[in-house]
């Protein structure tokens, strides 16, 4: 690899030190300052391999930290997985928040989908009840594998710039609310073969989830049987992918930028915006800035949402515009605000998220979303 992952406010990842502690402090030492004394951490734990690993790297900091394992009992090892993070969690001297994610069987996104997007309103929910007072941090055990494979799920989707940007060290939970929840992710330079090396070595304890092996589930597919006959005829895909993750990063932060310095131009209030001015702008520079604006509040739409959002914003007729459970944009009085309602709300299409690709430790099924906005612009 030619060099650290950028991200925004300064940070990158840690600079492929095979070793967990080490990646871990070193990821601790550029954290900003707010972030760093915003203590406790919050821990992603799941027991698996990935997660034990960060969970046991974070005790040998002295950290304080306090883990969070979801169940989402969908699975018949699920009420296992939870007694063993119990036991290793009494066993180091670490708290443990054990959440239990309401997944709701509908049509349309298969159940891994549905089963993230709980995951993450639960932790979204816990972190800012538990935080009220500052910053909220989320450490995850994503690896250097996590981001291979998701750059590679991203390319088969025919994803965008943001997409094949991958994840970044630090980035907002995409789940609207009123504080930011920050996931880190100190691991994104290290390996898969990495992690398992060492908690061998250490001793350490994990949980082996079975959905891991099952095929059926794309990520385990793309990780089990694609990418080792992809690696048969190209064994450089792993630096190229890793490197087009940079360059697109690169880009995605010019146009972060951009639509930074076209929000000044008609931000008018928290939650805000312009109507007059934003609709001066050109169609592209609407596009960036109707995402880069909601992407700072949680909300997160794929191109065409977007570009259907931004013709009903054209409309000279008021109301709301729904853009995701719960949320949408009102305009009144040549203005455009966030707002959150209930039922009465018009709807104005169907509300579709930006697939997203930010995998979490257990398990691997589809791509799970990063929510790929960086810190600047979104405090």
């Amino acid at each position: 690899m030619s060099g650290p992952s950028r991200s925004a406010h300064g940070m990158s990842a840690p600079s492929g030190q095979a070793d967990c502690v080490v990646s871990l402090g070193e990821f601790r030492r550029q954290m900003p300052p707010d972030l760093l004394a915003a203590l406790p951490w919050f821990i992603a734990y799941s027991g698996g391999l990935d997660s034990t690993a960060l969970l046991m790297a974070s005790v040998e900091l002295g950290i304080s930290v306090r883990a969070i394992h979801v169940n989402h009992h969908l699975q018949a090892a699920a009420a296992d997985m939870q007694a063993h993070c119990e036991r290793m969690c009494a066993r180091h001297g670490v708290a443990l928040d054990v959440l239990h994610a309401d997944v709701q069987c509908r049509g349309g996104d298969s159940i891994e989908a549905q089963a993230r997007q709980a995951r993450y309103e639960a932790i979204a929910q816990h972190v800012r009840a538990s935080t009220s007072d500052r910053p909220a941090v989320v450490l995850t055990a994503h690896h250097r594998d996590d981001q291979l494979e998701t750059v590679l799920i991203t390319l088969f989707r025919g994803s965008g710039l943001e997409g094949l940007a991958g994840m970044l060290p630090l980035s907002p939970l995409p789940v609207p609310g009123e504080r930011t929840v920050w996931l880190a992710r100190p691991f994104l330079q290290m390996g898969r073969d990495d992690i398992a090396a060492q908690a061998l070595q250490m001793g350490w304890e994990w949980f082996d989830d079975p959905t891991n092996d099952d095929v059926r589930l794309r990520r385990n597919w793309i990780r089990r049987q694609a990418l080792p006959l992809i690696r048969e005829h190209f064994p450089q895909v792993d630096a190229s992918l890793l490197r087009l993750s940079r360059q697109m990063a690169d880009a995605r932060d010019e146009w972060d930028d951009q639509a930074q310095r076209l929000m000044q131009q008609c931000e008018v209030a928290p939650l805000c915006l312009s109507r007059t001015v934003w609709s001066q702008f050109n169609e592209r520079e609407q596009v960036r800035l109707l995402r880069y604006w909601l992407a700072g509040e949680g909300l997160r739409l794929n191109e065409a949402r977007t570009l259907q959002l931004r013709e009903q914003l054209l409309r000279p007729q008021g109301g709301v515009r729904q853009v995701a459970d719960e949320w949408g944009v009102e305009m009144r009085s040549g203005q455009m605000r966030i707002v959150r309602f209930g039922k009465q709300a018009e709807q104005t299409g169907e509300p579709k998220n930006e697939p997203q690709d930010e995998p979490q430790d257990e398990p691997k099924d589809e791509p799970k979303d990063d929510f790929n906005a960086g810190r600047k612009g979104v405090e």
